[in-house]
């Protein structure tokens, strides 16, 4: 190709003035044209790998995805795209899952990465990439530190008894210690814009401080708000890269089931905060928004589903959540029907009145209890858990006669069943009824997606509880009577 364009201008000129100009011209065409590089060019020359297919997994916050697979020949193989990867931790796996190792992609998508498969990491050269040499310098430093503190708290351990040997022992693991945060700080100091400093920094934990109460001692609760407070520090909520790495997925289950009461009220103020921060960034936005409500599709704790629905209505909006659910529109839709389902028997909300038909054919009302604390029960005869926690809920009646009582709603249509229960488990105490037509509309007043539904409500009607089993509800009434002054 630079020979027939050099041969044609050549044939063209008949001055040297004008050769000469041409041969500049030339200078600056043919590097143009001969520049093919693709924007990722990554070798992978491995030691003792076989033939076959190697593949490259991505990472979404702790899912792995396959991105790709091209040819291994005779311990080498090429991986090449006509467009950028998105930055990101990525996994080379070798074929036949004969092993894998980890890269880090981000601008500079062109570099060789060799190594032997007998010490993969120990092993590893790289060429063109700043940040994959720092990452594997940090490996294998890692490695060396975690391998001597090891052995450091073996020691200790071996020799707790004797004290001169475990203040020398404690200096030895203070200063390691002390290494390694100074190592960081180098990080933060000379590698500050590279991704492998930003995503190693944003995996670091807060340090514990250690606040005194007036006479001296540990403030514990202070300790944890002020770790609480610092934990996102070193963690950018609007950097998309980061959420492409297991680091904001595993600080985020973390910060959300660890550090923050588990209360509906209290993951809601939490969760919140860190959403917010987030919103500059679409990726790290979704991703918070989705994992929160993914975590609490199914409640951890008592009242969790208002947290559900509060995300629901605050994030799961046209404006926001529209285009994540382009491809399955339907997906946004059940999420909304389920939430509007819940919403009417969340803890906190007053619970909607029942009237349905008694043994005796008599419409009863649930509102008609005259005890402080009433409970809704909805079970189903043939339903084994039914069977197994109706006779805890009649001895804990028992125990609390007078002051709490069941409104005993079967949820099954056939009448001989129903009746057979109720002579069964001698729950005849309880205000047994039934509703086989649905006159009650009782399954959108309280939701519930398995039998047995138990709810507890006060003298004003408002859920207390729910989803309880009944030896879990003599702390609920504890609580509630005394706030009634009744305990």
């Amino acid at each position: 190709m630079q020979g027939t364009i050099f041969a044609y201008f050549c044939a063209e000129t008949k001055s040297a003035m004008n050769i000469k100009r041409l041969l500049c011209l030339i200078l600056l065409i043919v590097p143009a044209l001969a520049f093919t590089a693709s924007p990722v060019s990554i070798d992978f020359e491995v030691k003792g790998m076989p033939d076959g297919y190697g593949k490259i997994f991505g990472v979404l916050g702790t899912a792995n995805y396959l991105l790709d697979s091209f040819p291994t020949v005779k311990e080498k193989a090429h991986y090449e795209k006509k467009e950028l990867v998105k930055s990101g931790l990525y996994y080379f796996v070798l074929p036949a899952n004969t092993g894998f190792f980890q890269l880090l992609l981000d601008k500079d998508q062109q570099f060789v990465m060799k190594t032997d498969t007998s010490d993969i990491v120990g092993k590893m050269r790289i060429t063109g990439s700043d940040d994959n040499q720092l990452f594997y310098e940090n490996i294998q430093y890692e490695n060396t530190f975690h391998s001597r503190l090891d052995s450091i708290d073996a020691e200790l351990k071996k020799f707790a008894s004797d004290h001169s040997k475990t203040i020398f022992l404690q200096a030895a693991k203070d200063k390691l210690l002390k290494n390694r945060k100074d190592y960081l700080a180098d990080l933060a100091k000379n590698h500050a814009p590279s991704f492998f400093t930003q995503f190693k920094l944003a995996g670091q934990n807060p340090e514990l401080q250690y606040p005194k109460n007036p006479d001296g001692s540990l403030d514990s609760v202070q300790q944890m708000i002020l770790y609480r407070d610092s934990y996102w520090n070193n963690t950018s909520l609007t950097d998309e890269k980061l959420v492409r790495t297991p680091v904001i997925a595993n600080k985020l289950k973390t910060y959300i089931t660890q550090l923050i009461p588990q209360t509906a009220d209290s993951v809601i103020k939490y969760a919140d905060r860190i959403i917010e921060q987030s919103k500059s960034c679409p990726e790290c936005f979704k991703f918070l928004v989705n994992w929160i409500a993914i975590h609490y599709q199914k409640p951890t704790f008592m009242g969790a589903d208002k947290v559900l629905v509060h995300i629901a209505d605050q994030y799961f909006t046209d404006e926001y959540a529209t285009p994540w659910f382009k491809d399955n529109p339907y997906e946004l839709v059940r999420i909304r029907t389920k939430v509007n389902d819940m919403r009417p028997s969340l803890v906190g909300t007053i619970g909607q009145n029942l009237t349905c038909k008694n043994l005796n054919g008599e419409y009863e009302s649930l509102y008609d209890l005259k005890t402080p604390l009433k409970i809704l029960f909805m079970f189903s005869p043939d339903c084994s858990h039914c069977q197994e926690e109706t006779p805890h809920l009649k001895a804990l009646v028992d125990r609390w006669k007078g002051k709490v009582d069941v409104y005993a709603l079967c949820v099954d249509k056939e009448d001989l069943k129903w009746k057979a229960f109720v002579s069964k488990y001698h729950t005849e105490a309880f205000h047994n009824v039934s509703d086989p037509n649905l006159e009650s509309k009782y399954y959108k007043k309280y939701h519930f997606e398995s039998t047995p539904g138990i709810f507890v409500l006060d003298p004003s009607n408002k859920i207390v509880a729910k989803d309880l089993y009944p030896n879990q509800l003599d702390q609920v009434f504890e609580t509630e009577l005394t706030k009634l002054g009744m305990r």
